[in-house]
C-alpha cells in the first residue's frame, strides 16, 4: 500500500492517465454525442496521454526551458498534465464541432470507434432550444410534443423513451397542431422516424 502512494506511483498516474482524462473529458464537453463509453474511457485516456506527452515535448519542455523551470518541479507537471490536457482538450473538441477536423486527424484524437450515444441522443444534445417533434412508428402511430426544459429522454441499449412536457393532437384539414394540456412519456420502441421542427419555425 505504502508503494502505491509514493510519488513515482503518482507521477506515473498523472502523465499516464489523468492527463488522457482531462484531455478527453475536456473533448467530450465539446463532443457530447460522440464520447467513448465507459469500457472505452480507459484506453482513450492512456492514448491521449501518449499524445500529449509527444506535443509536451514541442510545447511544455521548450516553454520551461524559456523561464528556467525545473521539469522535476510540482509546477512543470501541473503545466504538463493539467493545463496542456485541458487546453488541447477545448482545441481539438471546438475543432471537430466545427467539423474541420480531417477523418485521420479525427481518429488520432478521438481513437475509440463507437460513440456511446445514439443518433437520436445525438440530436438532442444539438437543440439550439424548445423543439416540436414528431415522432413517427412502424405500427403507424404518429406522436406530436413539445420537448423544452421540463423534458426528458433517456436511452439505453439502443432503445428508450422521452418525455414531452406538452402533447398536441393535428387536425389535418388546416394542419394546425391543438395543445391536450397534458404530458406525455412516450415509450420508443418500434421507432422509425423523428422531425424536429424548431420553436422559432412552428
Amino acid at each position: 500500500m505504502q508503494s502505491l502512494l509514493s510519488p513515482d506511483t503518482f507521477e506515473f498516474l498523472a502523465r499516464y492517465f489523468i492527463a488522457g482524462w482531462l484531455f478527453l473529458s475536456t473533448r467530450n464537453w465539446w463532443v457530447r454525442g460522440q464520447t467513448p463509453k465507459p469500457n472505452e474511457v480507459l484506453f482513450e485516456a492512456i492514448t491521449l496521454s501518449l499524445i500529449n506527452q509527444l506535443i509536451s515535448l514541442a510545447t511544455v519542455r521548450n516553454i520551461a526551458s524559456f523561464i528556467s523551470l525545473d521539469e522535476d518541479s510540482t509546477a512543470f507537471l501541473l503545466l504538463e498534465v493539467v493545463a496542456q490536457p485541458i487546453l488541447l482538450g477545448s482545441l481539438i473538441g471546438w475543432i471537430a464541432v466545427q467539423n474541420k477536423l480531417p477523418d485521420g486527424i479525427r481518429r488520432l484524437f478521438m481513437p475509440a470507434l463507437t460513440p456511446v450515444n445514439s443518433p437520436f441522443q445525438f440530436a438532442l444534445d444539438q437543440l439550439p432550444g424548445p423543439t416540436y417533434m414528431i415522432l413517427s412508428f412502424e405500427d403507424g402511430r404518429v406522436v406530436y410534443g413539445l420537448f423544452s426544459i421540463n423534458s426528458f429522454a433517456n436511452m439505453e441499449n439502443n432503445l428508450g423513451s422521452v418525455y414531452f412536457e406538452e402533447t398536441y393532437t393535428f387536425d389535418p384539414p388546416d394542419g394546425s397542431w391543438q395543445p391536450t394540456g397534458r404530458g406525455a412519456w412516450i415509450n420508443m420502441v418500434g421507432l422509425q422516424t423523428v422531425e424536429f421542427i424548431p420553436q422559432e419555425d412552428f
